[in-house]
């Protein structure tokens, strides 16, 4: 089973950074491009937030930045070729300006597709069983799914060649989820419970970091899980009474 794991990992990463393939930094402060690959080599420049860069090749040696395992990555920017670290690199445009929600991000970056009609239906005729749900499918392949129910909603974000530290890094740029860097959370690599005050964030990560889970109670309860189906991330976001 590790092994079958170990194959199907490598299989995902070339996928998500494959030759010629271009890539967003996504670091506030910028990236550093380098002759090397190791962080005492020459810098050639800082590639500015939200810059694209294309990938030559990839896998030059591990890194790990923020309890996030990256690896150098020899890229081409402008009329610089050098080495730099994949941890702050996004497959997609980066959020621009103050974004609040997953919904205005994807919408700064694609067009939809298709949204489905509202479907809902009430089970036995009884209206706290009563559900509704909305599936709208973006140009670049990404998707939006809503359930709501009586006291609860849920959304699902669907992002195809996308790591589970890109969606994270991401959640924490929105402003729907700022209590994220309240509370100054990394990316999880272990179960933990997070405490400011009165307020709680419960972090579980699965055996094998399959997926991670916040469970963060305010005046509603807010549930975020993110994990890895295939090719893609699926963040999935509850709101609850």
């Amino acid at each position: 089973m590790n092994k079958l794991l170990l194959i199907i990992s490598t299989l995902i990463s070339s996928l998500l950074f494959a030759e010629n393939s271009t890539f967003y930094v996504f670091a506030k402060s910028g990236l550093n491009l380098r002759t090397q690959a190791n962080t005492n080599a020459t810098i050639l420049t800082t590639i500015a937030y939200a810059e694209p860069v294309t990938l030559i090749s990839g896998y030059e040696g591990e890194i790990t930045i923020d309890h996030i395992k990256g690896n150098w990555i020899k890229v081409k920017y402008k009329t610089f070729t050098g080495y730099l670290v994949n941890t702050y690199l996004l497959p997609h445009k980066v959020p621009m300006g103050q974004v609040r929600s997953m919904e205005v991000y994807i919408s700064q970056i694609s067009s939809i597709a298709f949204q489905t009609e509202p479907i809902s239906k009430t089970a036995l005729e009884q209206e706290e069983s009563s559900f509704s749900a909305t599936k709208t499918f973006y140009k670049n392949g990404m998707e939006i799914h809503n359930f709501s129910g009586i006291e609860y909603s849920e959304y699902q974000y669907y992002l195809p060649f996308w790591s589970k530290a890109n969606a994270f890094m991401l959640l924490k740029s929105l402003d729907d989820f700022k209590f994220l860097n309240e509370f100054g959370i990394v990316y999880p690599t272990a179960s933990k419970v997070y405490k400011k005050g009165d307020k709680t964030i419960d972090v579980k990560v699965s055996p094998g970091n399959d997926s991670i889970e916040f469970y963060y109670m305010n005046e509603t309860l807010t549930v975020i899980n993110i994990t890895t189906i295939g090719n893609q991330v699926v963040i999935s976001v509850g709101y609850g009474a």
